[in-house]
């Protein structure tokens, strides 16, 4: 219950970033970056309350697994949009 709680509480406060952010979603490397540490924060705390609920429900470990690969590969797919951005922007500028 604490961990679902503090995620939801998360969750608004990354809602409410996102939201301001969004002009700067399609913007160079740093500011794309942010928006999406900001939207992937926003994912992280809905999957962290889903997971929460169904640990709670089913006992089990497998939840939280799930949720854990779910994270890491959002983020890794970020990151890896971001390095490749980067990278062009580099070569753009000379």
């Amino acid at each position: 219950a604490p961990l679902g709680a503090t995620a939801l509480l998360a969750l608004a406060v990354n809602l409410y970033c996102a939201r301001r952010l969004m002009n700067w979603r399609t913007g160079d490397a740093g500011m794309r970056a942010i928006w999406l540490s900001t939207r992937n924060d926003a994912i992280l705390n809905v999957t962290t309350i889903i997971a929460a609920v169904l640990i709670a429900v089913t006992a089990s470990a497998w939840p939280d697994i799930v949720a854990g690969l779910l994270i890491a590969s959002i983020n890794l797919i970020a990151a890896v949009s971001i390095l490749a951005q980067a990278v062009r922007e580099m070569k753009a500028a000379g």
